[in-house]
């Protein structure tokens, strides 16, 4: 598995992958192209308080993980295609980004309620659940490490 800087070869597969409702069901929903390629245009642009890193297997690319700077505290998120689900590799991408990226600051996760995949993954890396809450798309859990 190898952690990539984005650049714009992957605009394409990006926004397939945000438009796509189903590998954006746990994560509020489907992104318009539009608001697809916006994202993308800000991960593209260099900044302090936004890391992102295509994540590839084999030449392919699976997905994309990310954090966002908050208050001196940095939100972990990451989306694979649906293709790549339960398969081990959001695990070992998480690991790795974590790992050589984020090690020595805090962190956070938001999980929907039932996305079990995903709690396990932030469990493993050490992350404790801390509270629910709930906002416009549902009830949600907050994760810290």
């Amino acid at each position: 598995m190898e952690l990539r800087p984005h650049s714009e070869e992957q605009r394409e597969a990006f926004i397939s992958l945000n438009t796509c409702p189903i590998n954006r069901k746990n994560m509020n929903g489907p992104h318009t192209i539009e608001s697809a390629s916006n994202l993308f245009d800000k991960i593209l642009t260099p900044s302090n308080s936004l890391l992102s890193r295509a994540i590839y297997q084999d030449e392919v690319y699976l997905g994309h993980i990310f954090a966002i700077e908050d208050d001196n505290q940095w939100e972990l998120g990451f989306i694979l295609d649906k293709a790549f689900w339960r398969k081990g590799f959001a695990e070992q991408a998480c690991r790795m980004f974590v790992y050589d990226h984020l090690s020595d600051r805090r962190l956070f996760a938001t999980v929907d309620e039932g996305h079990l995949a995903s709690m396990r993954i932030l469990e493993k890396l050490g992350f404790k659940r801390k509270e629910q809450r709930e906002d416009e798309f549902g009830v949600f859990y907050l994760y810290i490490r």
